[in-house]
């Protein structure tokens, strides 16, 4: 009998170290599996960034191009050139609805979404936005999006960041 009692509790000890090891091993491939999100949420989030730089480049070797947007004078008439036009603003658009995308998605954090509230502001402010986001180009947009820069135009001095969040919750 003695035997038999030193056999259960041996195998009981090797099914609780089994045990405990199976649950460290999860505790660990989790805690890894949550440091791979983290870096590729960074990875996403700088692409972006690095888009919204050549974006930014490319404004300052294209000036005659986006003067219209931040003037509001002399938009393009020609067909070809409106339509170089209206690609311009939809770069920004394209970069701005990822941005807000991958926040609603859980991607990135409300405090880095805010850091790019002055550039939804000084775009949908522009003297020359309303019109394209009225010629349809703002109909190629999330519903989130398309709220967003709606709100923007409407408002006096732009959006705040407690007004952000309640438009992309609504």
């Amino acid at each position: 009998m003695n035997f038999a009692l030193t056999l259960d509790i041996g195998i009981f000890l090797a099914f609780i170290a089994v045990f405990l090891e199976l649950r460290s091993q999860r505790n660990r491939d989790r805690a890894q599996a949550k440091r791979e999100q983290k870096r590729s949420q960074f990875e996403i989030y700088q692409r972006l960034e690095l888009a919204s730089i050549d974006l930014h480049r490319f404004e300052v070797d294209h000036v005659d191009l986006i003067r219209p947007l931040y003037t509001g004078v002399g938009a393009p008439t020609e067909p070809a050139e409106l339509k170089a036009y209206h690609n311009y603003v939809s770069q920004i658009l394209n970069l701005f609805e990822l941005q807000v995308e991958l926040h609603c998605n859980e991607l990135v954090e409300a405090s880095i979404l805010e850091t790019w509230l002055p550039w939804f502001n000084d775009v949908g402010k522009a003297p020359g936005f309303r019109a394209v986001w009225e010629a349809g180009v703002g109909n190629h947009y999330s519903q989130r999006l398309q709220r967003l820069m709606e709100r923007v135009i409407q408002s006096d001095e732009g959006i705040q960041p407690s007004e952000l969040r309640r438009i992309l919750v609504t």
